[in-house]
């Protein structure tokens, strides 16, 4: 019984169980940042005179920078505000509890 109420508290979003708004918005800061710092110092990597044309180098780092960011953001976002909840149908689980043996 104990093992199913933790595993229903963790399936099921509560208001007391969401993460406050300025948490969010840090991570999204944090890492947006990181992606941003990754894009610039690809950048500056690349040496102009090394390449015949430097600007196709930058517009790839940048993209894949880009790319990655979106994908992680909305990997992010759909964690913190899932649009299905997981429903658990105590009928057709294994968590549910053993039934007492028949009496003798």
């Amino acid at each position: 019984s104990l093992s199913l109420s933790l595993f229903y508290s963790r399936t099921h979003h509560t208001a007391h169980s969401r993460q406050p708004e300025a948490m969010v918005l840090l991570g999204i800061i944090v890492v947006s940042a990181l992606y941003g710092g990754l894009a610039l110092g690809g950048c500056f990597v690349v040496k102009k005179g090394t390449y015949k044309d430097p600007g196709l180098l930058y517009t790839m780092i940048i993209t894949t920078c880009l790319c990655l960011w979106a994908f992680w953001m909305a990997t992010y976002m759909a964690q913190i505000h899932p649009l299905l909840a997981p429903v658990l149908d105590l009928e057709k689980s294994f968590l549910k509890s053993p039934s007492p043996p028949p009496p003798p």
